[in-house]
């Protein structure tokens, strides 16, 4: 898996998921996406990020977290576990259009 082809493509399905956010009445929806746009343009919230990912892709159970990852995160403003979310929402979105 190329990481720079995962990171442009979680933007673009980020992109579809804004316009999807933009409608509802609800905010919490808009920030959760504005969370992820944050960590996807942070080059060192992304360097943490990526190997969850590149586990999550590769069906690891395990997911790691470390002080430098929790700190740039809380600097940030974004709570990983809600990264860790979307990155496996993301994640299952994939595998359904695979299936296709």
């Amino acid at each position: 898996m190329v990481e720079n082809e995962v990171r442009v493509w979680f933007k673009e399905i980020g992109e579809v998921i804004l316009k999807g956010a933009s409608i509802t009445e609800t905010p919490i929806d808009d920030k959760v996406v504005q969370m992820f746009f944050t960590a996807l343009d942070n080059d060192l919230i992304w360097s943490f990020v990526w190997p969850v990912i590149d586990d999550i892709f590769s069906e690891s159970v395990l997911v790691k977290s470390t002080a430098e990852f929790n700190a740039a995160a809380e600097k940030a403003a974004i709570d990983p576990l809600t990264i860790i979310a979307i990155v496996q929402a993301l994640f299952s979105l994939w595998k359904q259009f695979r299936k296709k």
